[in-house]
This record gives structure tokens, sequence and C-alpha cells, in this order.
């Protein structure tokens, strides 16, 4: 009886080792999920301000401005 008694001690200290270790992972996974989304949004940022900084560098470059007809 002493035996069983302690080998469910034991069962329910482990379960609540594994759970508390599940709820760590999903955390972390929540987490670089989040971290991901964030990369994401940031490059999509940075792309468009390289455009906006490539077609303004265009405009720059030309005295008169971009020429609609260039012959």
């Amino acid at each position: 009886m002493v035996y069983t008694s302690i080998l469910m001690v034991y069962t329910s200290i482990l379960m609540v080792y594994t759970s508390t270790l599940m709820v760590y992972t999903s955390t972390l996974m929540v987490y670089t999920s989040i971290l991901m989304v964030y990369t994401s949004i940031l490059m999509v940022y940075t792309s468009i301000l390289m455009v906006y900084t490539s077609i303004l560098m265009v405009y720059t470059s030309h005295p008169h401005g971009v020429p609609l007809h260039p012959n």
C-alpha cells in the first residue's frame, strides 16, 4: 500500500512537470510566432521604405525631374 501511494505521488509530480513543460513550450511558440510576425511586418516596411527612397533618388538625380518623354 505504501509503495502504491509513493508511485502515485511520483506520477502526479511527473504529470505536473510535463504540464508545466508543455505550457512553457506553448508560450515559447506563441512568442516566436509573434516575433516572426513583427519581423515580417518590419521587412515589409523596410522594403516599402527602400522603394520610396529609390524613387526619390531617381527624382533627385534628374535636374528637371523625370522626363516623361525621353526623346
